[in-house]
Formats: structure tokens, sequence, C-alpha cells
């Protein structure tokens, strides 16, 4: 009898003959968008995990869980409208260089946390859950990602100044990583497969963080732009990347640490180390 997330399909020789191929391809080909990364981590992430089964949905529905989650999701959307047309507060600096818009820690980070303290502390306590399986399949997802920025960063010029470099890379950690995988996968993934299915959860969740991506967003709804259109497909596949991941390993550190590395966080590391040598 196979029980919950115990693997059903036994991956075969072929399967692992075709991630090696994709596992190497984000090293071989650099895309712009890093789609490629994004599709590595996800065929490994299902190699290793298998299959699992759905979680049965009870036939009374939490109405409060639903209404917690179209508040939160409305809230974030209202802030993160206000941040793109520069109508909120500036947030404020660290040391007078490193900004930090005030909702992005709000609400992105605030929010799913007084959430779970107030009705769900074992799922909170569960985010950043660490093991040797964990920490081992952070390093096979993110591998590629480390490999093919040493390479770049060796090669190429660090064209930013340090300043800018240590702010964004702040951001990538605690903005992107931190802050949008406790509220996207911790708050709306985890409130949305109670009402609908897991898979379906995944790919709701991953539109919702893609389309509440206002500065991606505008541009192509002011005009119609080839190259925003694929910068939302990417984060689109990012988002449900991080769900897959966050489903099936059952922690957060994974999809935080691969979510940052995307981003640019540990280009831009290394970027800073080469500028201080």
């Amino acid at each position: 009898m196979t029980t919950k997330r115990e693997i059903i399909n036994k991956p075969s020789k072929f399967d692992y003959n075709i991630l090696k191929l994709i596992y190497v391809m984000p090293i071989i080909f650099v895309d712009k968008y890093g789609v490629l990364f994004i599709i590595s981590a996800i065929a490994i992430t299902n190699l290793r995990f298998g299959d699992w089964e759905e979680y049965p949905l009870t036939k009374k529905r939490d109405i409060l869980d639903k209404v917690i989650l179209m508040v939160g999701l409305a809230i974030i959307a209202l802030f993160s409208y206000l941040g793109y047309t520069n109508k909120l507060d500036n947030g404020f600096y660290i040391f007078g260089k490193l900004h930090v818009p005030s909702y992005v820690i709000l609400f992105h980070y605030i929010f799913p946390v007084l959430f779970y303290l107030l009705k769900d502390k074992e799922t909170l306590n569960s985010f950043f859950k660490v093991s040797k399986s964990i920490l081992k399949h952070t390093l096979f997802i993110c591998l590629p990602i480390i490999v093919t920025n040493i390479f770049i960063v060796l090669i190429y010029p660090v064209e930013q100044p340090r300043d800018v470099l240590i702010q964004n890379t702040f951001q990538f950690i605690f903005t992107a990583g931190l802050a949008e995988e406790m509220f996207y996968r911790g708050f709306v993934y985890n409130q949305m497969k109670k009402i609908i299915s897991v898979k379906a959860a995944i790919f709701v969740s991953a539109i919702l963080f893609a389309v509440l991506h206002f500065n991606v967003m505008g541009p192509i709804i002011t005009s119609f732009n080839l190259g925003s259109l694929n910068n939302l497909f990417a984060i689109f596949m990012l988002g449900v990347a991080c769900a897959l991941i966050y489903e099936k390993a059952k922690s957060l550190i994974p999809v935080i640490v691969f979510h940052a590395l995307v981003d640019g966080a540990l280009r831009g590391i290394f970027q800073i180390i080469k500028l201080s040598m």
C-alpha cells in the first residue's frame, strides 16, 4: 500500500539520462531569464522525490481560510501596485545605503508569520526544517547556478559599483528569497491547497506570483513588450518550481536559496568579492 510522499514510480535509466542532459544545459547555454535553471530544478526534484498522492479535500471547507487568503492577496496587490507607481513610502535604509521597501518587509514577511503564529505554529516551524536530505537537495538544484556564476564572474568585468551590488544582493536574499517565499509559498500556496487540489494550487499560486509582479506586468499592459512577456513566463515557471520543491521537500530552505540564486544573489556576492580583491 502506497502512503503519502512515498515514491510511487521509480525513475528509469532513461529518465536519469534525460536528467543529466537537462542538468548541464544551463551551464552550456546561459539564457537571459534563467528558465533553464528552473527546468533543471523541476526535473531533479521530480526524479528525487517521485510522485505523491493528493491530499483529500474535506467536504467542509474553512471559510475563514478563504477570507484570509483573499485579504492577504488584496493587501499585497495594493501595496505592490503602490510601490510600482511610486505612491508608497520609500521604506528605510540600512547604513544609509541598503534600501528596504516598507511594503516588502511588512506584508511579504510579517503577514504570514503573524498568521501562522496565531493559527498554525507547527506549519511555521516546518518552513525552516533542515536535514541532510534537504541540504543535499538544495545543493543539487543550485549547483548549475553556482557553476555558471563562477564562470561569469571570472570571465566578465564587474560593471556595477560596489554599493549597488550590496544593495541588490541584500534585496535578492531578503526580499526575493526570504520575504517572497514566506508569502507566496508559505502563505498563499499553503492556504490555496486547502481549497483546491495540490497540482492546481501549484499552478494558480504561480500565476498569482507572476501577475503580482507589477514591475513586469506594467510594461506588458501599457505597451506590449516581448522581453517583458518572456520575463513574466520565467517568473511563472519560477513560481511553479518553488511550489513543487516546497511541496516535495516540505521545507522552505531549498526554495529560499534557489529563488535568491536565480535572481542573482550569488553572482552579486562573487562580484563584491572580486571588487574587494
